[in-house]
């Protein structure tokens, strides 16, 4: 028993760790310091081991997975979702995730094994021929030839071969990452970029690599250690040392993404800006309740109940503007003209019908708009709700289309006394949450599974919005253009890139992570969401129903760039659980640039990934002998 444990069940055990090592850098924990060793156990079991790289790299996303997407569980909270249906979505979105860990495993065991030496010539023949060969004085110098010491490499030659490893190691993940992030079933959640979600220095190459390229660089100084570790012990077994250019150039490295970094920070604090005021309102609603039509109508009271508070604050915080300004000192009353609701706030939807200009109000949304909001200043109205497509004669569109959307209702459509109003603009979410918002093959056995597994009808799919332009908007500054997010497409890269142009813009996000209670899941979506920020250097608005409700400003963080104050919706403990209204300024900026990544997506992985796919190649074809060391 001990020696099957030892040979079979503790290399697994030990690659797991790896995996749980990893899932601790991110929120939950937060020991990001881990994304740079946390791969070490699991490259020297890749490297030792004569096979089996599949399995030891499934068996660390399988550790990396389940710690990570625990929070699944949370969906059990609602009645309509018993814990075993929960934990099975657990276990089948960590299986198949952990895939891409197993393929890396396997491509670095069977190609990119910097440990592996041919065998000598006459260790691959056949033992009969063997002993037909020669006299014994030809056996004995065959024997002495197999025993001598391999020539050693020069020390540029062996710290070139360990970059060699380290960029394959390194490429194959930004290349396995990136595909993980595409595509219908697309989940670039907390890649080893997002590490450095607590780490603004590191981030900021974004810019220009995105958040999937920021993965390069642990992966590569991890392979860079474990490799020159093993060279290290050998030269001190030999009792000779010698320069290691690898460790200069993994440091000068980091060193460059470090200078960068401080250098973006700066530039981004202090560039030209024009402000946008605004009021962010988390309700916290359960999301049990919010699925109850009962309900429905005091979600609504709460939500007008909240904005009316927020605006009791703005006369207070406008109060105390005024009697700390002197007599001759200018001052701005804070006046939002944007309040966001989260998604899925309104519950009943808009209707709109084809070919017709403007969308179509339902009652009690109509009530909202044109007698409860009234009683406030003038503001445009962000909130998400569902839209439904409708034929002439009232009837839903067949096949039907329902959207899951994000409204503008600006000041106008208060007094705008027909229905349809052509002042209201929608967008409609592009990326659908497979087995969520959508059902793949929905009419066949696959929703007759689906629909026995969770107890009850999943109703119809939702369909994907086709919008290729940002959302015009009139602030009182100048026009601006609001680039559009729904749950977690902010997360989905290549969405809120599409939107990018060189004018004043807003990133904006609408979410409700109510869906897995108090869990790490809102904090691990936010720290996801703030790379957007980074990449294409526009600040960005969250709305959440159960947090984390903030602005992100252009280099990532909630700060603001003038007075330092957090815009963040959180208790004095730091949780985002709470219902509260946040007053914030955001800064646009009034001349921005398109950043490379904008310009030109990832490039950085497709570069990297072929460039590893190039050194593989190269390292087959590259004649081997027995003769030289590492």
């Amino acid at each position: 028993m001990t020696s099957y444990w030892k040979h079979t069940l503790a290399p697994y055990a030990c690659a797991a760790l790896s995996g749980v090592l990893l899932s601790l850098c991110f929120p939950g924990w937060n020991i990001s310091e881990l994304v740079w060793v946390w791969s070490i156990p699991l490259l020297i079991l890749l490297w030792k081991r004569p096979k089996g790289g599949f399995r030891l790299g499934y068996s660390a996303g399988m550790g990396f997975w389940l710690c990570n997407t625990s929070w699944l569980r949370s969906m059990s909270e609602m009645p309509e979702v018993s814990l075993p249906t929960a934990c099975l979505g657990w276990l089948a979105l960590s299986l198949y995730l952990s895939l891409y860990f197993g393929i890396w495993g396997y491509l670095v065991m069977r190609f990119a094994n910097p440990w592996k030496h041919p065998k000598h010539p006459d260790s691959n023949q056949p033992q009969n021929q063997k002993k037909q060969l020669g006299s014994s004085i030809e056996k004995k110098i065959r024997e002495k030839l197999t025993q001598q010491k391999p020539k050693r490499r020069s020390s540029l030659r062996t710290s070139l071969r360990i970059l060699r490893f380290a960029f394959i190691h390194a490429g194959l993940w930004v290349g396995l990452e990136w595909l993980r992030g595409i595509g219908f079933l697309a989940y670039g959640w907390n890649g080893l970029g997002v590490a450095f979600h607590d780490t603004p220095v590191l981030a900021q190459s974004a810019e220009w690599v995105g958040v999937t390229g920021l993965s390069f660089t642990p992966m590569l100084i991890a392979s860079i250690i474990t490799q020159t570790a093993k060279r290290l012990l050998e030269e001190a077994r030999e009792g000779r040392f010698s320069a290691h250019w690898e460790v200069g150039i993994g440091v000068g490295l980091i060193t460059l993404q470090f200078y960068f970094g401080l250098d973006r920070l700066h530039h981004f604090t202090t560039a030209q800006t024009q402000p946008l005021e605004i009021m962010v309102v988390q309700n916290n609603e359960k999301q049990r309740l919010s699925w109850d039509e009962q309900y429905r109508e005091h979600i609504y009271l709460e939500l007008l109940r909240s904005t009316k508070k927020g605006f009791e604050r703005i006369e207070d915080l406008n109060l105390a503007r005024m009697q700390n300004a002197g007599e001759d000192s200018p001052f701005r009353l804070f006046a939002p003209e944007l309040v966001l609701w989260p998604e899925s706030s309104m519950g009943e939807p808009l209707f709109s019908y084809p070919g017709e200009p403007g969308k179509r109000i339902a009652t009690r949304n109509q009530i909202l708009l044109q007698q409860e909001l009234t009683e406030f200043p003038p503001f445009t109205l962000l909130s998400g709700l569902n839209e439904i497509e409708i034929e002439d004669n009232g009837q839903i569109t067949q096949p039907s289309r329902n959207y899951n959307s994000l409204a503008l209702f600006p000041p106008e459509s208060r007094h705008y006394p027909e229905n349809p109003d052509p002042h209201i603009r929608t967008y409609q979410k592009k990326h659908l949450v497979p087995f969520g918002e959508t059902i793949p093959f929905k009419n066949s056995w696959v929703g007759d599974i689906y629909d026995s597994l969770t107890g009850a009808s999943s109703g119809e799919n939702f369909t994907a919005g086709t919008l290729k332009d940002p959302l015009p908007y009139q602030s009182k500054e100048g026009p601006i253009s609001l680039i559009p997010t729904i749950c977690f497409e902010d997360t989905v890269t290549h969405i809120p890139r599409g939107f990018a142009r060189q004018e004043p813009q807003l990133i904006v996000n609408i979410t409700n992570d109510g869906w897995f209670g108090e869990s790490a899941a809102s904090m691990q979506h936010a720290a996801n969401a703030k790379f957007r920020a980074i990449e294409l250097r526009r600040p960005m608005v969250r709305a959440a129903n159960t947090g984390l409700s903030c602005v992100y400003n252009m280099v990532g963080n909630t700060q603001d760039i003038h007075t330092g104050e957090l815009r963040q919706i959180t208790d004095k403990e730091g949780s985002p659980f709470i219902r509260d209204q946040l007053l914030a300024t955001v800064h646009l900026p009034k001349h921005p640039t398109m950043t490379l990544y904008a310009l030109a997506g990832d490039w950085f992985c497709f570069l990297i990934s072929a460039f590893a796919l190039i050194l593989i190649i190269l390292e087959k074809l590259r004649p081997r002998t027995p003769q030289t060391s590492f």
